[in-house]
């Protein structure tokens, strides 16, 4: 059985990582002009727009940490239909290169920022490399993250990759896993990429 790297597209706003709501802990009361800033900060987050971001990864290897990150309630699951189903791969896998191609083109329309989620076999992985290449060419912003710290189904994290040189050559940011970050870093690649056009 092949390796592929797969694409899924979600939404991602930064407002999905807001540092806490009024129905968690409070900040004591003599604190009142730091409530207030932070309640201020998370009503920005809400009301951030949504990017749509193309997720690259390797399925075979990280689809259990990836899908602790789809869980983590950072992105619109519903958007993330198919996440999780190899099934349109393995049947694009049957017919051949050029459907793999065609599927993940079809799931880069649309898409502003492409997300490469970077686990231990990641950087080798022919369909990864050519999900960068095409984002960078229709002008997507693209950002790298590490994630092979996040556990296994076995509990285990794995050991850091490689960078993919496609990554590399499109001067992309890497970062590590962190939930709070992701959409500061969505919207950041985002700004640089049309600051750039």
């Amino acid at each position: 059985m092949i390796g592929v790297g797969i694409g899924v597209l979600v939404l991602v706003g930064i407002g999905a990582a807001a540092l806490w709501s009024s129905s968690e802990e409070s900040p004591a009361p003599d604190e009142p002009k730091e409530k207030e800033k932070t309640e201020k900060k998370a009503r920005a987050r809400k009301n951030a727009p949504k990017r749509k971001v193309f997720f690259s990864f390797h399925y075979q290897r990280d689809i259990w940490r990836v899908n602790q990150i789809r869980n983590a309630g950072v992105v619109d699951a519903s958007a993330a239909a198919g996440w999780a189903d190899a099934s349109l791969w393995e049947e694009a896998k049957k017919k051949g290169d050029a459907a793999i191609k065609r599927l993940i083109d079809e799931g880069l329309k649309g898409t502003t920022v492409t997300a490469v989620l970077i686990g231990n076999k990641t950087a080798n992985r022919k369909y990864v490399t050519y999900e960068i290449e095409r984002s960078v060419e229709q002008g997507n912003a693209v950002i790298g993250i590490r994630i092979h710290m996040i556990a296994n189904q076995d509990g285990k994290a794995d050991r850091a990759g490689e960078i993919p040189e496609a990554l590399k050559r499109a001067k992309a940011p890497i970062y590590d896993w962190d939930r709070e970050q992701l959409g500061s870093w969505v919207q950041q690649a985002f700004r640089r990429a049309r600051k750039r056009k």
